[in-house]
């Protein structure tokens, strides 16, 4: 018998396999990685407070709020756990994608101190990092589009900051419409073994989006963005 003829036998139980089986028991697994820690804690708040914080709290919010039979979310550390950037990177092996949560700040020439806390209205709103050393580049870049357009869609603005030509920025912008930069040797999405963005979700040393970025609406709007990109993914992948 020709190769054809058993090509076409297994694409023939290929098909029958994935009528018979539902697709949730074979869910996209979201690896969700609460970025910094109390160890290394970040940027600092208008509020005082540390950055890791309201990461834990975002990633815990995404965690628990999606709900949906065809993704299964995992963080890659609990809240105020340390644990190396490397070892995140490396769990990353046993998902189909890594999201790093992360908020915002500026550099310190734009900041002021107020009450002993930095302060700073140079930029506010979201954007989004991948890597150009990262295994999976173009898979990467997809899904950054597809969160960055829900992003959009539900009203929140990227910040363009990270491309201006100063020192601690010059980051290459992707798409800057989209809020989307590389950042080549951040060491969670270039050691990562899938598609890897990092979200900074809002900057909090502005006061505005601080007060955003804690409310149960903004975190409400992250989480269903995230989910309705996961679920683009999902459906890219089924289709190659």
């Amino acid at each position: 018998m020709s190769i054809i003829f058993y090509l076409h036998k297994i694409n023939f139980f290929i098909v029958i396999f994935f009528l018979l089986f539902p697709s949730h028991l074979f869910p996209i697994v979201l690896l969700v990685d609460p970025g910094h820690s109390p160890k290394s804690p970040g940027a600092t708040s208008c509020a005082g407070a540390p950055e890791y914080l309201y990461n834990d709290n975002l990633a815990s919010f995404i965690a628990n709020n999606i709900k949906d039979k065809d993704i299964r979310i995992e963080l890659s550390r609990k809240p105020g756990e340390e644990r190396e950037l490397r070892e995140r990177a490396a769990l990353s092996k046993d998902f189909d994608l890594f999201l790093s949560i992360h908020h915002d700040s500026v550099q310190p020439r734009f900041i002021q101190k107020i009450n002993n806390a930095p302060v700073s209205r140079k930029a506010s709103g979201y954007s989004l990092f991948i890597s150009g050393k990262n295994p999976r580049y173009y898979d990467s870049l997809a899904f950054a589009k597809d969160l960055a357009v829900e992003l959009r869609r539900r009203g929140l603005a990227p910040s363009s900051h990270h491309s201006e030509a100063i020192s601690g920025e010059n980051k290459v912008p992707v798409d800057e419409t989209l809020g989307i930069y590389l950042y080549d040797d951040l060491v969670v999405l270039k050691n990562a073994a899938v598609p890897a963005v990092l979200l900074e979700a809002a900057v909090i040393v502005h006061p505005e989006d601080e007060a955003l970025a804690i409310s149960e609406p903004f975190k409400q709007i992250m989480a269903d963005a995230v989910k309705s990109a996961v679920a683009k993914h999902r459906v890219r992948f089924k289709a190659q």
